[in-house]
């Protein structure tokens, strides 16, 4: 049985070296339980920004929505902040009129590594 429980702990380190792992046995008769957990879920966090008309740091707000995120994209590599992941939604009511400052009612998510989010923040972005 011990042959079994140490073959069985090799092929789990094997299967699951790249993730995090907590090995739990309890007794030499009971099955071992790895828990794997991605190191980049712990890792990364949703940042949001409020669009204005034309003070935003990649440009106005009037262009296409593809190109729009890509500007945003680009800004943010130009940076070193890496984006995995960026969207836009309407999620607020815009402001009365088109003043440069106002807002849009656009919201920027970004999802980034989380030791870029004290960057973000000076970049008015928040969380």
């Amino acid at each position: 049985m011990k042959v079994l429980t140490f073959v069985l702990v090799l092929i789990g380190l094997t299967t699951f070296y790249s993730c995090e792992k907590e090995t739990v046995v309890t007794t030499t008769e009971e099955p071992i339980t790895v828990i794997c957990v991605e190191a980049a879920a712990v890792d990364t966090v949703w940042v949001f920004y409020d669009e204005t008309y034309c003070s935003d740091p990649w440009g106005v707000f009037n262009v296409v929505e593809q190109e729009k995120l890509n500007n945003i994209k680009n800004y943010l590599i130009d940076l070193n902040i890496e984006v995995l992941e960026i969207e836009i939604s309407e999620e607020n009511a815009p402001d009365d009129n088109f003043g440069c400052g106002n807002k849009s009612g656009f919201v920027i998510k970004c999802k980034i590594n989380i030791e870029d989010l004290n960057q973000l923040i000076a970049e008015d972005f928040y969380q």
